[in-house]
């Protein structure tokens, strides 16, 4: 586990498929990248190697027309979600669903069309646990955390 009391006295390198990112800044345990990944986190003391972790940074963004929102609910659920637009949208809409590791695990996808605002789910035999969601359409995309809870 990284640690320490005061960790702007520490040097952070970020590490990807074996190689050093260009995303390490020194005193700060901090990285910004632009798709989820995992990393292997390394933490130096008067530069002496102290510590190293792995890391799994989610990339959580939302861009959308401001003329439309999503609902997602329940949240949590056994399984069963409903994917709800404000307005009605004649677009193909495809919902990728990934695991904590950033792995895609599920995708629907629905056809163009349709004016459809109401986007159905079914996650009933996945483990409980968080997911995390990209709906995507011609207009822009939502992304956000999904919770399956077995009772």
């Amino acid at each position: 586990m990284i640690g320490g009391n005061n960790y702007q006295e520490y040097e952070y390198v970020w590490f990807k498929k074996g190689s050093a990112d260009t995303l390490s800044h020194q005193g700060q345990f901090w990285v910004k990248p632009d798709t989820a990944t995992t990393y292997i986190l390394h933490q130096y003391y008067e530069s002496k190697y102290f510590s190293a972790d792995s890391v799994v940074v989610d990339v959580s963004y939302s861009y959308c027309n401001k003329e439309n929102s999503l609902l997602v609910f329940p949240n949590p659920s056994a399984g069963d979600f409903m994917f709800q637009m404000k307005n009605p949208i004649n677009s193909e809409v495809s919902i990728e669903i990934f695991d904590i590791l950033g792995r895609k695990v599920k995708e629907s996808k629905f056809t163009t069309g349709s004016y459809r605002s109401d986007y159905p789910l079914n996650m009933t035999g996945f483990s409980s646990g968080a997911y995390f969601y990209c709906l995507k359409y011609n207009e822009g995309s939502f992304s956000g955390r999904l919770m399956v809870v077995r009772r």
